[in-house]
């Protein structure tokens, strides 16, 4: 295996650091990886930018603020368990909430930035830049 020299840190013993990384052993996981985010860049993207168009969808129609929560989190964590990447949340507009206020657009953003804190949502986007 060769190492990096001090004096030029993009070299090692003459190669380059294209050589170096092709000695590298990258597990099957990265390389699938790699390919998979190749593949999404060739294609004209849907949806989210750069992200196959949505694969499972969450309607919470009719929940209330605390049940909504733990569906989110129900459905988030098993989308990424069957190797979703693009998911959507319908949340309503409240039309038939109390008072005419909509909740679930707030516990909706509440929890995915959360998630996107903790690094399990990578990024999330409203329909029509609308909460």
């Amino acid at each position: 295996m060769r190492r990096l020299t001090t004096d030029n840190p993009f070299t090692a013993d003459g190669a380059s650091f294209a050589d170096l990384l092709k000695e590298c052993d990258l597990d099957a996981g990265v390389a699938r990886h790699i390919q998979e985010k190749k593949a999404l860049m060739k294609k004209k993207p849907k949806g989210v930018k750069g992200y196959p168009p949505v694969q499972a969808v969450l309607d919470l129609h009719g929940e209330t603020a605390s049940s909504a929560g733990q569906r989110i989190l129900l459905f988030l964590h098993t989308s990424i368990q069957q190797g979703l990447k693009t998911v959507r949340i319908i949340t309503g507009k409240g039309l038939h909430s109390p008072g005419g206020m909509a909740v679930l657009p707030d516990v909706t953003e509440m929890q995915l930035v959360l998630l996107k804190h903790e690094g399990v949502v990578f990024d999330f986007v409203w329909d029509k830049k609308l909460k």
